[in-house]
């Protein structure tokens, strides 16, 4: 979906600014990606937001030729009878959706009623999840204050298991303007984790939590809880990854004293916390914890510089991220600049090694760049992260996929905000044949990427005047429609 630049669009700005926005598009992009059943989850801070995202809806199918059923929700009754009420509604072919709920505040003084209400017309929904799926053919959007999502989960689990995504809009720190802010998966958020995962990380917490209280072994807990909080980072579960990352952390605090290798360890800890918080929205802390990751590594780095300077880095670019998200896009803006700077003396001297640290201090400093209106530097930077990229996934195609795929991205989107639409469709275009192999092997890993690449690689194509390429997104839609079927684990 293209921002529109209406009244609607302002009046969503100026109540939760551009990161918000961003978050409500990732719904809309729902809406665009195939037609079918999906059950969405919104999760909004109270009902003027609610209400301006209802008509924006609306407007978007209208414009698609399909209408949005809204079923009200201002009475204890109407939560009650929800499942009585969606199947009373006419599933017609022109049907694009179904808006239900309320964001009712926990502040509002009759919650525990609310809260009751829906807990009974949800379980007895969750009765008829089959035939749910089997009516519309359509996405049905559930909307409710944060606290609808443990409701949900615990009043409907067999709903819940068949969710297709929770956004939850989050009111950005810096209010903005439509138009200013990245397509949704190639800004500066895009940091990954330090360490390896674990392949099944309910298991390593398990295996932690057999480790408690066994003075001997906290380290080896510790480490275990960073494995495992890094598997529940790579699909989604943001909550549990914070929960291992505060405690490995506290146990690396206690043990630090021991030496460089812990202190590593912390950093490392303190760098993987901060971008789990950031994901949850909890931007002051996220940016406290880089700063102290990076401070460790920059000590570090006095003795020893070939083997913490990456941390460094890495840590720097976490921290850009970070205050870019918190609405100090100057301040994030230096922090880039330096592990750019960092990465390019490290790849001169070692470029087997950190030529992939550099493409991604790139893509990560274009992206900031970008956000301060300084479009041509950005593109630069962009460009320079795809040709690196192509080099290396020239000797390593499965390894550097998605780098490239990226960087793509990243260069699409410079390209979109300088109006070069037809360049840019051409780049999401090789994001796409560049990550489909991956895809088609790693469609949970790749999927987030992939479904941003092929909409943004159809919005830009449309904005050219151009007719989007059927033969290549078309495969890619059928694959992601389905794995977003797939039930999901919190």
């Amino acid at each position: 979906m293209a921002v529109a630049d209406d009244k609607a669009s302002e009046e969503f700005l100026r109540l939760y600014g551009t990161e918000a926005w961003d978050d409500w598009r990732r719904l809309l992009a729902h809406f665009d990606l195939g037609e079918g059943f999906a059950f969405l989850v919104l999760l909004l801070p109270g009902a003027v937001g609610a209400s301006i995202c209802q008509r924006q809806l609306a407007d978007h199918l209208a414009a698609k030729g399909k209408k949005l059923a809204v079923l009200s929700c201002e009475w204890l009754e109407e939560a009650r009878q929800v499942a009585a009420r969606l199947f009373a509604l006419e599933a017609g072919q022109d049907l694009g959706g179904v808006w239900f709920g309320r964001a009712i505040p926990d502040s509002d003084p009759e919650i525990d009623r609310w809260k009751a209400a829906w807990r009974s017309g949800l379980a007895s929904l969750n009765e008829q999840r089959n035939a749910l799926r089997r009516r519309f053919v359509c996405p049905l959007v559930f909307v409710g204050a944060p606290w609808l999502q443990p409701l949900l989960r615990e009043a409907a689990p067999d709903l819940w298991s068949v969710r297709t995504a929770v956004v939850a809009v989050t009111p950005s720190a810096q209010p903005g303007r439509p138009g200013e802010e990245l397509p949704t998966g190639f800004g500066p958020g895009r940091s990954v984790m330090m360490g390896e995962a674990a392949h099944d990380p309910d298991f390593a917490r398990e295996q932690a939590d057999r480790l408690r209280d066994r003075p001997a072994l906290e380290s080896a807990r510790a480490d275990l809880l960073v494995r495992a909080a890094i598997g529940f980072y790579e699909h989604a579960r943001y909550a549990p990854a914070e929960q291992c990352l505060r405690e490995a952390v506290r146990l690396f605090r206690g043990l630090a004293g021991g030496g460089t290798p812990l202190q590593d360890r912390l950093a490392g800890g303190l760098n993987n916390l901060s971008v789990a918080l950031r994901q949850l929205g909890k931007r002051e802390e996220a940016v406290a914890d880089a700063r102290e990751a990076v401070q460790i590594y920059e000590q570090l780095a006095q003795t020893n510089p070939d083997a913490f300077l990456t941390g460094v880095a890495t840590a720097l670019n976490n921290l850009a991220a970070s205050l870019s998200h918190l609405g100090r896009p100057e301040q994030a803006l230096a922090k880039a600049q330096e592990a750019a700077r960092i990465c390019e003396r490290m790849a001169k001297a070692r470029p087997d090694a950190f030529l992939p640290d550099l493409a991604t201090s790139l893509n990560n400093l274009a992206a900031i760049m970008a956000g301060l209106g300084i479009r041509e530097g950005a593109l630069a930077k962009a460009q320079e992260a795809v040709h690196i990229h192509q080099q290396l996934a020239q000797a390593h195609p499965d390894a550097f996929a998605g780098g490239l795929a990226t960087s793509c991205g990243t260069r699409g989107a410079m390209l979109n905000s300088l109006g070069r639409h037809a360049e840019a469709a051409d780049s999401f275009r090789q994001g796409i044949q560049a990550l489909a192999p991956a895809f088609a092997k790693l469609p949970a890993a790749f999927g987030a990427l992939m479904g941003n690449l092929c909409r943004d690689y159809v919005r830009s194509a449309q904005q050219a005047g151009r007719e989007p390429d059927t033969a290549l997104v078309g495969p890619v839609v059928e694959r992601l429609s389905k794995l977003e079927q797939t039930p999901q684990v919190q």
